[in-house]
């Protein structure tokens, strides 16, 4: 059975977080974390264990956030995914994000990560 739990915790950099983690009967199989005290949230990480993957567990875990950043009120919530990891880019495709911005070298690997930001009040941002 899939369950959630999480809360807000203190962070790097003095920023408060919100961690949600997912768990399968009894063991912790991912987690969503981002920064939770702006006006706009950000993912910052967000994983999904491999033996636990193809169950929708990691587009459940954006969606929960985006749910939270919904409730909360936030302006938006954004997150970075390297392009090359196309299970995350079609988890967060999923959840509700839209790609808006691409940029070289991002993690300076030479490797084009788009930046997916979903924008929660009216609708989401057109893909750029």
């Amino acid at each position: 059975m899939l369950t959630f739990t999480g809360g807000i915790r203190n962070g790097a950099g003095g920023h408060r977080y919100l961690l949600i983690y997912a768990w399968v009967d009894g063991r912790r199989v991912g987690f969503v974390e981002g920064v939770w005290d702006t006006p706009e949230a950000f993912i910052s990480f967000f994983r999904v264990d491999e033996d636990a993957r193809g169950r929708g567990i990691g587009t459940a875990l954006p969606r929960r956030f985006l749910h939270a950043a919904r409730r909360a009120k936030k302006a938006a919530v954004a997150l970075e995914v390297r392009s090359d990891n196309t299970e995350s880019l079609r988890a967060c495709r999923r959840a509700g994000f839209t790609r808006v911005h691409l940029e070289d070298d991002f993690y300076g690997s030479r490797l084009r990560a788009p930046s997916g930001r979903a924008k929660l009040f009216p609708d989401y941002v057109a893909a750029a």
